[in-house]
């Protein structure tokens, strides 16, 4: 199997998804080592098979991170700047804060870029629910004497701010607009003619890179021939191999974000990727050394049932897996005995964990079985168990954290994720001991607070681009408070409610701030 093989299954798996989720464009092409041995547009409007969408502008969303990393790699090549460098030193008089301290002097740029800072994931001002009006100075002023998940460099938990930081710091080291130094240092030196930012998007660093496929495929032939472009060196290997290396990897790690990209596996197979998805828009760049192959697919579809579809057809990654059909080499050393447990000593184990994306994970008993869901459908599987505290559901491995004979939660590990996810809470726990009288001051319904009124243009983008104005409730069940009915609250001091991944919920005196986007209350 190689070009011919590769390029028809490429071919059948879009034409797939574009036919069954109604995409009207779709772009795709296939990088090896420097040069583009393929490429092809789809629409569900057209029946041409010779459509050409390769110089189609999209927005790439999150694969924005993977350019800004980029660009502030080449000034630390310069000189300029240093991976392990606090972030204080550019930020004078910004504070941000974990357990009543200011931490910004323990955050290094290093830790912004793989998302091990602490950061929220939202600004208050300039973010994914409301972003029209603001500039990117005040999305990135609104960032200061904001509340950290937990101390930099603990934990790793996605986060947009990161980047956002990133790029401003950028324009002060450079003394220009991020996105001059963007065009400056990253497309006119790859020949990425097309691309450019969306200049109302206050989020650019992190997620307001426009493209096309054609651009794309230049940093990539860039990116598989170890950093050289047009027979010079652009970014030097070692800076390069950083990139791609995990940081702060745990025991046997092998999959994982880098800087500005992670690593995951087919098979035996190293596959360096970046996704992002978000107002109507799809876009994901990946690439292995160890065939010299990339792939860009960009297209204007982001709904969930389509996103559920290509997890299970990427049309890149189960090429890589059928050329990789052989002995596996798992990251997941699985015994061909199950280990012998007693279901009654797993109950400690039943109840929810909270995932990335406010998604969560639910175990239970049932029918002398451990089951396992990864979504809210609770579509269960059945999980083995190969110690005393893992079980095995497919390719996952799940490794319980008990700490003090309290279950503290799970790592879920598998070719592409080494993640932790903190335990929610559990059937099983013992009734609270909080009364609604109590907690008046946060019982109730919240609606975003919203700068400025939406004019009739934001609403039109808001309905085309699938944007949901999205309403929270707390309130107090079996003696515990609750966000949305679904995720437990700690109460800390001074009007702070905590999620157990370290997310806050603050009460101002004039607004209620969740993740960091400001809330009204309406209603109790």
């Amino acid at each position: 199997m190689f070009y011919y093989e590769i390029i028809t299954e490429i071919d059948g798996t879009c034409d797939y998804l574009v036919e069954r989720h109604r995409i009207s464009a779709m772009a795709v092409g296939l990088v090896k080592n420097d040069v583009i041995i393929w490429h092809k547009g789809y629409s569900n409007t057209s029946h041409d098979q010779s459509i050409d969408l390769s110089n189609k502008k999209f927005p790439i969303q999150s694969v924005t991170k993977t350019y800004t990393a980029l660009a502030f790699l080449l000034a630390v090549q310069d000189g300029l700047v240093s991976l392990d460098e606090s972030i204080a030193n550019y930020l004078a008089g910004f504070a941000l804060y974990y357990d009543g301290r200011n931490r910004i002097q323990e955050i290094t740029f290093r830790h912004l870029l793989s998302h091990r800072s602490g950061l929220q994931h939202e600004a208050p001002v300039g973010n994914n629910y409301e972003w029209a009006g603001t500039s990117f100075e005040e999305h990135i002023k609104s960032i200061d004497q904001t509340l950290l998940k937990f101390v930099p460099g603990k934990s790793y938990s996605y986060s947009n701010l990161g980047y956002d930081l990133v790029g401003y710091i950028l324009s002060q080291i450079y003394g220009k607009p991020f996105e001059l130094i963007m065009q400056e240092h990253v497309f006119d030196k790859l020949g990425m003619d097309s691309s450019s930012f969306d200049l109302s998007n206050p989020m650019m660093p992190s997620s307001g890179m426009c493209s096309t496929v054609m651009d794309m495929s230049k940093f990539l032939m860039m990116i598989l021939v170890k950093g050289m472009y047009e027979q010079k060196q652009y970014l030097c290997e070692e800076l390069l191999e950083e990139m791609m290396r995990i940081q702060s990897p745990m025991k046997d790690q092998i999959s994982g974000y880098g800087l500005g990209v992670k690593l995951c596996f087919a098979e035996e197979c190293g596959i360096h990727i970046h996704i992002g998805s978000g107002f109507g828009y799809y876009a994901s760049q990946m690439w292995t050394y160890k065939y010299d192959l990339g792939f860009i697919l960009l297209c204007d579809n982001q709904s969930a049932s389509f996103i559920n579809d290509l997890n299970d057809k990427d049309a890149f990654y189960n090429v890589i897996v059928k050329l990789e059909a052989k002995d596996k080499k798992d990251q997941i050393k699985d015994p061909n005995s199950a280990y012998p447990v007693e279901l009654d000593s797993c109950k400690r184990y039943v109840g929810s964990y909270l995932m990335h994306y406010n998604r969560l994970m639910y175990c239970m008993i049932d029918n002398d079985s451990f089951l396992v869901s990864f979504d809210e459908k609770r579509s269960w599987q059945v999980a083995r168990f190969v110690a005393s505290d893992k079980c095995v559901i497919g390719e996952h491995l799940l490794n319980f954290r008990i700490e003090k004979e309290t279950v503290t939660g799970v790592t879920l590990i598998n070719h592409y994720q080494y993640e932790f996810y903190p335990r929610n809470d559990s059937i099983y726990d013992e009734p609270g001991s909080i009364d609604e009288s109590c907690c008046e001051r946060y019982i109730g319904r919240y609606k975003i607070k919203r700068k400025n009124k939406l004019t009739d243009e934001q609403r039109l983008y808001a309905i085309l681009n699938r944007v949901k104005e999205e309403m929270k409730q707390i309130e107090v069940m079996n003696g515990y408070l609750y966000l949305n009915g679904k995720y437990r609250l700690i109460e800390n001091e001074g009007g702070l409610l905590i999620k157990v991944n370290g997310e806050t919920i603050q009460f101002l005196d004039d607004e209620v701030r969740i993740g960091n986007v400001p809330y009204s209350k309406i209603d109790k």
